[in-house]
């Protein structure tokens, strides 16, 4: 335990992700921490993570991604996304858009690396600032109050979206969107308050 209440997962119940929830151009690396693209041009792939938590159990679960590289791609506004993705329990995984941004079809919810907007169902919105190498981002899912919050480096961490969908069924996890092979995230740390 840790001063926030928050428990560190050891490395063996640590997320990670997942090898079968990504795109086909997703490559991963340093055991499943690692996830880049194999993309010499711009082109949306996503991954997974390997836990998901259901809305019916509630909880409070956060993960520290840190940006490994980023390539700047001129023709796209969003670069990279972190975040989270959902389905309901009736839905197949298959149902994850591993072949598209976080954030198509409205069943994610993510923080755009280039313009430091979030992603909504009317498009991005103002949120915080970019994010680039080096920088450590703090995802946390509070399934108590299906609310999401992001933070940066050693800032606050703010709430991005405070109503996420909460329908009996639904099940989060871990997202990220990357856009070509010059771009990377690295999961650097998993605590779970249930």
């Amino acid at each position: 335990d840790n001063s926030t209440g928050f428990t560190t997962a050891s490395s063996l119940v640590s997320d990670r992700w997942s090898s079968s929830l990504k795109g086909g151009n997703i490559v991963l690396s340093n055991n499943n921490l690692d996830a880049t693209s194999q993309n010499t041009t711009f082109d949306w792939d996503s991954v997974y993570g390997e836990k998901s938590y259901a809305i019916d159990d509630g909880g409070i679960y956060e993960w520290k991604i840190q940006v490994i590289s980023v390539d700047d791609d001129s023709s796209n506004s969003y670069e990279m996304l972190i975040g989270v993705g959902f389905i309901t329990e009736d839905e197949y995984n298959s149902s994850y858009n591993t072949n598209l941004h976080i954030h198509s079809g409205n069943t994610g919810f993510g923080y755009i690396q280039q313009s430091g907007k979030k992603t909504s169902t009317v498009g991005a919105q103002s949120f915080s600032s970019a994010y680039g190498l080096n920088d450590n981002i703090t995802v946390r899912l509070d399934l108590n109050n299906n609310r999401l919050s992001f933070g940066k480096n050693n800032g606050d961490i703010t709430v991005s979206h405070s109503s996420l969908p909460s329908e009996s069924g639904e099940i989060y996890r871990l997202a990220a969107s990357i856009g070509d092979d010059g771009d990377k995230f690295r999961i650097i740390s998993h605590t779970t308050n249930p």
